[in-house]
């Protein structure tokens, strides 16, 4: 069998992947992966069985909260993608708070994880058209004669007589 011979396998495949790659691009993928990331472990690390270290009463519950409210907004920029904007703020002022009310922000690793997701998504901008390959139909009043030659109407600047 040739290697570039299509199967309904291959087939199926490039079609489920073209659909991933489809729904990764028209959001922010990555800076929702790694915000859910290090909401994950603020939320875990006072969860652990380090107790000596991972405060019992407000530390724990603070961890749990900020934790949740991580993941929670690292969740909604995959699946409400309009509101990264605000999402990014909130994912940024809760990790910057569980640096001070957990364990250092899940021992840094959870707060510089959540810090750059949240960065990474209020950075991210939707895809243009012509990122997308379509390409845009020019206006009637846009289009060049078919003869080449530029249109002899010019055009009104006001500031000109």
């Amino acid at each position: 069998m040739l290697l570039n011979a299509a199967t309904p396998l291959t087939s199926r495949l490039r079609t489920h992947w073209r659909r991933w790659r489809s729904w990764r691009r028209t959001r922010p993928f990555w800076g929702g992966l790694l915000t859910t990331t290090g909401g994950a472990a603020i939320l875990l690390l006072p969860a652990d069985l380090y107790t000596v270290l991972s405060l019992p009463g407000t530390a724990g519950l603070a961890g749990f909260l900020l934790g949740g409210i991580i993941i929670t907004t690292g969740l909604l920029l995959w699946y409400q993608p309009r509101h990264h904007t605000l999402l990014s703020i909130i994912i940024l002022l809760a990790a910057l708070a569980s640096f001070l009310y957990t364990n250092f922000g899940g021992f840094l690793i959870g707060m510089l994880l959540a810090l750059t997701g949240g960065s990474l998504a209020f950075a991210w901008t939707p895809a243009t058209e012509h990122a997308t390959g379509h390409t845009a139909q020019p206006r009637t009043g846009d289009a060049e004669p078919a003869s080449g030659e530029p249109s002899a109407q010019q055009p009104h600047h006001p500031h000109t007589p």
